[in-house]
This record gives structure tokens, C-alpha cells and sequence, in this order.
């Protein structure tokens, strides 16, 4: 559909694509629904999203098992997702990266390829993990004007990107970036790592922590490779 606007109110908003393919162009679903179920879009082949409103709610993109959306889930261009939580169950690769989506939270992630999440404004929270389905591919999540915090939860990828106006994790999470290298970039605000980094990578640039008014480390391990970290120098240091 094209140029449709969907208003559940209150209610809720389930597109069900019966295992075919999920086309929403610049489509509008809308609701002021404060559940885990604000919105589902489920059962489908891919998922090409539209724009998607649940500010107070979360946006449900595939289940587990049957549910789930197999294949690729994309924005389609100069379209958005406000929402407060956003989940995700696919087989295939996840690309949110509209650079006006804003996103409170993101919770588990299911994917069967890449994953790129992009928050444009007031932070991210990480709620559930990305460790699940087909992992052996890169990660980026992003988020600006606030700090990306992982709190417990964990990623694993082949290359992971973490990017936010200072960066914090709680102990009992472990970013694995397996055999690829690990970016986490604090835009001048503080890093505070109290969890794991690891990677196999055997380059110079293994784990790299930059652009961060202070740093506090928790476990690095990167026995074949460097770990590289930067600070920002405070005001009038030159």
C-alpha cells in the first residue's frame, strides 16, 4: 500500500503477511497503544517497512517460530519508526537505518544476517540481546544526542560498530565480535565498559575505543590483534 494511514487509536495494529512478502511504502500505522503488542508485523517473507508510530509501545517485527518474518527487513526510503521498544525475529538481514527513526529501546534481536539499527535522538537501551539465529555477520547500532547503554544485555557479530554520546555496559555483557574487529565510539562522552569485548581479530585496529571524554574498561580480550583507545582532550588542553 502507498499513502495509506492506519490509526488504531488506543488498539493495537497486526499486519500478518501469511509467509508472502511485506511491502508498506511510505504507508502510516499509528497507535497510542502502550503494550508489548503496539504493533506487530508478522508471518511474512520480507519486510520493506513504511512509517510507524507507537511511541508508547512496541513495534513487534516477526515472532518466534512460525511468525517470524524469513527474509530481509528494510525501511523504505524517507520513511521512520518512533517507537518506545522495537524487537525483531528474522531469517534474513536487519537494516533500520532510517536517519530519523527514534527509538527508546531496542529488545531481542533474532536475525539471519547483518543487523544495523539507527536512533536518531535521546539515546538507546539495549533490553534483550542480539546473540540468536545467524550471528556470523556485522552489527552496527547507533544512537545520537544520548548515550548508547547496553546494560546486561549482549551482541555477538563477526564485526561490531557501538556508537553513541558516551557508551556504558553493565557487567554480564559480552560483546563478541568473533574473528572481526570491534568499534565503540563515544561522540565526546564517556565510555564505561564494566562488561567483556572479545574478538580473535589479529589486525591493529582489533578493538578500537575512541572520541570519549573518559574510559573505564571492564574485560578486553583481544590476544591476537590491538586494542587502540582514544581520548578527547578537555577544552584548552592545547
Amino acid at each position: 500500500a502507498s499513502g495509506v494511514s492506519v490509526n488504531a487509536g488506543s488498539g493495537t495494529i497486526l499486519v500478518d503477511g501469511d509467509n508472502g512478502a511485506i511491502q508498506l511504502n511510505d504507508s502510516t500505522l499509528t497507535t497510542t497503544n502502550a503494550t508489548a503488542t503496539a504493533v506487530r508485523i508478522i508471518d511474512g517473507t520480507t519486510a520493506a517497512l513504511g512509517n510507524i508510530t507507537a511511541a508508547s509501545g512496541t513495534v513487534v517485527l516477526g515472532e518466534t517460530g512460525a511468525d517470524n518474518l524469513s527474509g530481509n527487513v528494510t525501511q523504505n526510503a524517507s520513511t521512520a519508526i518512533s517507537a518506545n521498544t522495537v524487537t525483531v525475529d528474522s531469517g534474513g538481514a536487519v537494516t533500520l537505518d532510517s536517519a530519523t527513526n527514534t527509538l527508546t529501546n531496542l529488545g531481542t534481536v533474532t536475525r539471519g544476517g547483518a543487523l544495523t539499527v539507527v536512533d536518531s535522538a535521546g539515546g538507546l537501551t539495549l533490553t534483550g540481546s542480539a546473540t540468536t539465529g545467524t550471528t556470523t555477520n556485522a552489527v552496527s547500532i547507533s544512537t545520537a544526542t544520548g548515550a548508547l547503554a547496553l546494560g546486561a544485555q549482549s551482541i555477538t557479530g563477526n564485526q561490531v560498530s557501538l556508537t553513541g554520546v558516551g557508551v556504558t555496559q553493565s557487567a554480564g555483557s559480552t560483546v563478541d565480535a568473533g574473528a572481526g574487529t570491534i568499534l565503540v565510539d563515544g561522540t565526546a562522552g564517556a565510555i564505561n565498559l564494566a562488561g567483556t569485548l572479545t574478538t580473535t581479530n589479529a589486525t591493529g585496529s582489533a578493538i578500537t575505543i575512541r572520541d570519549a571524554t573518559t574510559v573505564a574498561l571492564g574485560n578486553t580480550t583481544a590476544a591476537s590483534g590491538t586494542v587502540k583507545r582514544k581520548i578527547v582532550p578537555p577544552p584548552g588542553f592545547f
